[in-house]
């Protein structure tokens, strides 16, 4: 292993343990302000956080949110509802606009027409499985989603392989969390 290496991996192990040991002392103080800001803002914050989440591609995802309302007392049929509100409006946007207007340009821009023809096929053929598999697992969902829409995917194979995937992991990871910590 190279130097650079070593260090960058030593840096980043004392920052995630000096980071532990902050959340640790201060474990009251943030349970409290979780607690006062969830009741204060409640489902609204629930369906913000989820839409904003799953904007763009990043290792926070929109069960953290929706698994905190429950945990700190939400009723968890408003919170799947107002969770799954914001996870299908920011999917709709990044299908529509980002997939097919933007995406869709930059592919075409970047590929050459039998490359993006192999492409095309590929993602018809494959496509509907690995956007599943994207919205049931930790994979990047958004990503999938705007190759849906960058590829033409139908509408309804997306709604069904992606929209209702993800109600559905997140209607699981809601019912686990009521199940075993409540």
């Amino acid at each position: 292993m190279k130097t650079k290496n070593k260090i960058f991996w030593v840096i980043f192990i004392m920052i995630l343990v000096i980071l532990i040991y902050i959340i640790s002392i201060n474990y009251n103080q943030i349970n409290s302000f979780l607690e006062e800001n969830i009741g204060v803002y409640g489902y609204p914050a629930i369906f913000l956080f989820c839409f904003l989440t799953d904007a763009i591609d990043q290792p926070v995802v929109p069960e953290v949110p929706s698994m905190l309302g429950v945990l700190y007392g939400l009723d968890i049929f408003i919170v799947f509802l107002f969770g799954v509100a914001g996870i299908w409006l920011i999917s709709l946007i990044n299908f529509n606009i980002v997939g097919r207007k933007i995406f869709k340009n930059k592919v075409e821009e970047f590929c050459s027409k039998t490359k993006n023809q192999k492409y095309y096929t590929l993602f018809h053929k494959y496509g509907k499985w690995s956007l599943l598999l994207a919205a049931l697992t930790p994979l990047p969902y958004v990503t999938f989603v705007w190759l849906s829409g960058a590829f033409d995917m139908k509408f309804r194979t997306f709604f069904v392989f992606g929209m209702l995937a993800k109600a559905f992991r997140l209607g699981i990871i809601l019912s686990i969390v009521y199940i075993f910590f409540l």
